[in-house]
């Protein structure tokens, strides 16, 4: 059985002021979007999983095809988490590793250092912010699928998306276009911009984001080895928006050429994002629709055409 290692940075301090849910949001919702991260990547991937036979009454095996022995490991400052909290089942977490720090936007360079000293053990080397959702059970199936036909130096990144309760999208991809300033000082492997492969019947195609960020990464062990050799892996380098994103996403965006499903294939590769944070700014004055959406969705919300490059 192939085996993955998931770390997930957690905090919460709901005495600050801040635009993270970890700064603001009520714990149970908080601990709510901890326990959905944690419990379905065990339902999607775990080899608990059972098929009930209604005539003889009774449960057994089923997606032993993919099925994972899983460890997740919790990064968290002591009397800053919501870990007790958790409406997990008991097991679904293998360790939690308390951090002293002055920043604890740091933890996601803590999550890097408990990959680097569990090298070797594992098939995958998976990083999550903590409330991320993943609900595609062919996940890892599409990134060995990726790997095998592309290469360890191209990676495959999922587009991060939030479904809408009030709309007008009923799905909202969060991570789109960047202005260049955000990546202009960023040295990353060049590669082509676009590259395509059959998966099934459909063609899909893949792009170099503008936008490299997920809040998530998932390595191989060949790419975890890469990364780890670089003389900038572990350093707590900030430069890519905060340290939040760089912990994220700066390593693996100097190390990999980052690849996207793009937008008419958004849905190949993703991971929900907990809430609707963004999604509800979709038809406001923040965020206007595209002109050519306003058949679909009516006089309603505010539109633009204008596209920026900044």
């Amino acid at each position: 059985m192939k085996k993955i290692l998931l770390t997930i940075p957690h905090y919460y301090d709901p005495l600050k002021k801040g635009s993270h849910g970890s700064l603001r949001s009520k714990p149970e919702v908080r601990a709510g979007a901890l326990a959905k991260c944690i419990n379905t990547f065990h339902g999607n991937f775990g080899p608990k999983q059972v098929m009930l036979s209604h005539k003889d009454r009774f449960a057994y095996r089923a997606s032993e095809a993919n099925a994972y022995e899983i460890t997740v490991i919790i990064c968290a400052v002591e009397g800053k988490n919501l870990i007790s909290e958790l409406p997990v089942l008991r097991k679904n977490f293998s360790a939690k590793i308390f951090k002293s720090m002055d920043n604890p936007k740091n933890l996601g360079f803590a999550c890097q250092d408990v990959l680097k000293e569990n090298l070797g053990q594992y098939d995958f080397y998976c990083f999550m912010e903590d409330d991320i959702i993943i609900r595609d059970a062919m996940f890892f199936e599409k990134l060995e699928w990726f790997d095998k036909t592309f290469g360890a130096k191209r990676l495959l990144h999922a587009n991060r998306y939030e479904l809408s309760k009030a709309g007008p999208a009923h799905k909202v991809y969060v991570d789109g276009t960047l202005a260049k300033r955000a990546t202009a000082h960023i040295s990353q492997p060049e590669d082509e911009k676009t590259i395509s492969a059959t998966y099934g019947a459909r063609e899909i195609v893949f792009e170099r984001p503008s936008n490299p960020h997920s809040g998530v990464f998932f390595l191989n062990q060949e790419q975890m080895e890469m990364w780890v050799a670089k003389d900038y892996f572990g350093a707590r380098d900030h430069s890519f928006i905060s340290p939040l994103e760089s912990s994220a996403s700066l390593g693996i965006m100097k190390t990999f050429s980052l690849y996207k499903p793009n937008a008419d294939h958004a849905y190949f590769f993703e991971v929900q994002h907990h809430g609707t944070g963004y999604a509800g700014h979709v038809g406001k004055k923040g965020v206007a629709l595209h002109t050519d959406l306003k058949e679909m969705y009516g006089e309603k919300y505010q539109y633009k055409n204008e596209e920026r490059d900044i």
